[in-house]
């Protein structure tokens, strides 16, 4: 959530890319020559990233999520700085950090106060009822909720779609196009 909502923060403030450089519409920074591959080719190896990743920590292997969703992002991000991308093309910029850090706190507190008032409340407890999960003890849901599910889902989500191939997406086809994809 935290790069979601910071990138999205980031990108619609039109503010430099973090590192001080003024960003072009299609977010190049001006002054830095491009090397490494186009940011066309950094898409599609984003694309395949997530695919492969997606293959592996869930229809194969689906313990080893925790596992291969740090190195899939760091392979993400490695795809994005090759085709001459920055930290503000995946969300985290320096000029936005407080109020990246702002909007996840808020969302989380408010995730924090839903859910469980919804799990308590008679009228929707019912919905939080998955009887997949009725035979995990304490320490497999502290594990589910604590490393598999933030490190293992949430990371790939967030710093793979919402960040570097969104961001990619923006610099060759624009906000609104990278929204749509």
């Amino acid at each position: 959530m935290y790069l979601s909502v910071f990138g999205w923060a980031h990108r619609m403030s039109g503010a430099p890319d973090g590192g001080g450089h003024a960003v072009t519409p299609l977010g190049t920074p001006r002054g830095r020559s491009r090397r490494g591959i186009s940011t066309g080719t950094g898409v599609g190896l984003s694309v395949a990233l997530l695919g492969i990743t997606h293959a592996v920590g869930n229809c194969r292997l689906p313990p080893a999520g925790p596992t291969t969703a740090p190195v899939a992002c760091t392979l993400l991000l490695g795809v994005l700085f090759w085709s001459g991308g920055t930290w503000g093309d995946a969300g985290p910029a320096r000029d936005s950090l407080g109020r990246g850090l702002r909007w996840t706190l808020a969302l989380t507190g408010l995730v924090g106060v839903v859910y469980p008032a919804g799990a308590l409340l008679p009228a929707t407890r019912g919905l939080f009822a998955d009887a997949r999960y009725s035979d995990l003890t304490g320490g497999d849901v502290a594990l589910r909720v604590l490393i598999t599910v933030p490190v293992g889902t949430v990371l790939l989500e967030e710093a793979g779609s919402r960040g570097v191939l969104y961001g990619l997406v923006r610099r060759v086809g624009g906000t609104v196009r990278a929204t749509s994809v």
